[in-house]
């Protein structure tokens, strides 16, 4: 058993248009999902409180793993560590562009863990989250890209099978004029845009992509509902200044 969610990966499914990205359904084994499902930490403990805003992005990162079940320390500790970062290279790696080559060899250090060894050394992170119920029919995110300082994005999802609610699926978008200008973490349009993808919000489904000015994603509306919207999000992000746009 594999506890990585790159572990049923194949290259022939990555999809390239309009990014590179790739979607795993039933990602993890079922016995270990449901060991990982049954010891999903509370809202509370996420968010660090009850009163939570409505819709918002609560988590836990890797330095926080100290309070995690055992089962999910092993989980955050992997996703965070050079051998994962080695799997995404081996799937990812043909589609880095020409000057950003050189991050096919480099080493990685736990965020906020622990101290870069070189200049080209990627920081880590794997974050154990949720979006919070919600009161009023609302996105948690519209379509934008992420931070410049990103080289990938993975999202896990953990949907329960209580969960009712409509909504909270990753949407993937292309601007309708190529030459739009991109701001990175900046809301974009919905109106200049066109979607070409959606991954529905379901249980033990993974999407994973490769960040650029491209890499245009956002988060289609969620339905009221008292249930959270569970989540783990696995990153990498350059140090030394660095950016991958």
């Amino acid at each position: 058993m594999t506890i990585s969610v790159l572990g049923k990966a194949r290259k022939e499914d990555i999809k390239e248009d309009p990014f590179p990205y790739l979607v795993i359904e039933n990602a993890l084994d079922d016995a270990y999902y449901a060991e990982l499902a049954a010891s999903y930490p509370a809202d509370e403990v996420i968010a660090g409180t009850t009163e939570m805003d409505n819709n918002t992005r609560y988590q836990l990162s890797a330095k926080d793993s100290n309070i995690l079940p055992e089962v999910w320390q092993r989980f955050v500790d992997y996703h965070a560590s050079q051998s994962f970062y080695d799997e995404f290279i081996s799937l990812f790696g043909e589609y880095l562009p020409s000057r950003l080559s050189w991050a096919s060899n480099s080493g990685t250090y736990v965020r906020k863990v622990e101290l870069p060894r070189t200049p080209s050394d990627l920081s880590l992170d794997c974050q154990v989250g949720i979006n919070s119920p919600v009161t009023q029919a609302s996105t948690v995110k519209g379509p934008h890209v992420d931070n410049r300082v990103e080289l990938y994005a993975g999202l896990f999802y953990m949907r329960t099978d209580e969960d009712d609610s409509e909504g909270g699926s990753l949407e993937i978008f292309r601007p309708k004029n190529p030459n739009m200008k991109i701001v990175h973490k900046e809301e974009m349009d919905l109106s200049l845009l066109e979607k070409t993808d959606e991954v529905p919000y379901q249980k033990n489904t993974l999407a994973i992509f490769l960040c650029s000015k491209n890499s245009i994603h956002g988060v289609s509306p969620r339905s009221i509902t008292n249930h959270s919207r569970r989540l783990v999000n696995i990153i990498a992000e350059f140090s030394g200044g660095r950016t991958c746009f």
